[in-house]
């Protein structure tokens, strides 16, 4: 409320004569993180603000508007901020194909998702301007069609993502994981954004648990997340491309997986730059397996232990496959295979 009076004691600033010293406030994007994860708690929160705009006698100079990165369409009028119904948009959208109740209804959520919950104050008077001028056939259509080239470019659904090591590739990872892909699961590769097949680029002869930071990590969590959206169930993250998984769970935890039952980690070295912190909660709903090679050159088994101990510390259950061999994935070790 307090970014709501600001907002009325500066106005909109269209009424300034002097344009060169015009000031105001158009709108207010508000984010709310804490409530990412809980729509219902957010439009519990939402549906009290007309109320309260009423209240304080402001309705006909306040409006808000409500998205949330879960955004579920209504199903009937719940009241101005919210996304139309599906009836509604049925009316308005045009396109050939016929479009499903199926598309109509993600086209309407897609338009009201963000990254986070968000509230968007606005002029009610500017509202009112945009309704009386739009065409809302032509506006709905145009986001329906919008959603539906977006839909077309999404990757396809997998059960697998897998993750290379430096200095490998999505099809050289492919070739070693041939008996894990009779298994019937669908397995997607990834590849590692720099050159010479890096996750992150590394001065030369500097290894990923030495170095103090990982440059260009940002553009591979990135890439990661982009295909977390088609929800795989499993992820197997080999050398860098599983130090890369570990640094994201000490990151973000769990939530960064949602959907993801078991996380396979082969030839892992600790994310140095991205320490685990201690915590008393469990991590619920998902699994790390740790494949841990005694006779490790490359990533010396000490690492996995360290990152082991680093995981299990901050909650999660981990599990530890340990075998003789080196760095390779030991895709014929039976453990592995179940």
């Amino acid at each position: 409320l307090s970014m709501i009076v600001e907002m009325l004691e500066t106005g909109d600033g269209k009424n300034n004569a002097d344009l060169k010293k015009m000031s105001g406030v158009s709108s207010i994007l508000h984010s709310s993180p804490c409530y990412d994860d809980d729509f219902q708690g957010w439009c519990e929160l939402f549906n009290l603000l007309p109320a309260v705009l009423e209240l304080c006698g402001l309705e006909k100079d306040i409006c808000v508007v409500n998205f949330h990165p879960q955004y579920t369409l209504p199903p009937r009028f719940v009241g101005f901020g919210h996304m139309h119904t599906l009836s509604k948009l049925k009316r308005w959208i045009s396109a050939t194909p016929e479009p499903t109740d199926e598309d109509v209804r993600a086209s309407g959520e897609f338009q009201r998702r963000m990254p986070h919950a968000t509230l968007n104050v606005l002029w009610a008077k500017h509202m009112e301007e945009g309704e009386s001028e739009r065409d809302s056939s032509e506006l709905y259509t145009n986001n329906y069609l919008r959603y539906m080239e977006q839909k077309e470019r999404q990757p396809q659904s997998f059960d697998v993502l897998a993750l290379h090591g430096k200095g490998g590739s999505g099809a050289v990872f492919k070739s070693k994981l041939t008996d894990l892909e009779a298994s019937g699961l669908i397995f997607e590769y990834l590849d590692a954004p720099f050159e010479g097949g890096q996750w992150w680029k590394l001065k030369p002869g500097e290894r990923s648990f030495e170095a103090s930071s990982y440059d260009g990590f940002e553009e591979s969590v990135e890439q990661l997340r982009s295909h977390l959206q088609s929800s795989p169930r499993i992820i197997i993250g080999h050398s860098q491309g599983g130090i890369l998984i570990a640094a994201v769970l000490s990151l973000c935890g769990a939530s960064a997986f949602k959907g993801v039952d078991t996380i396979i980690l082969n030839g892992l070295a600790y994310p140095k730059p991205y320490p685990f912190k201690i915590s008393d909660e469990k991590v619920e709903g998902l699994k790390v397996v740790v494949i841990r090679g005694g006779s490790d050159k490359m990533n010396p088994p000490e690492q996995a232990d360290l990152t082991i101990e680093g995981m299990r510390n901050a909650g999660f259950t981990v599990d530890v496959i340990k075998h003789d061999g080196g760095h390779a994935f030991p895709r014929h070790a039976p453990a592995v295979m179940d």
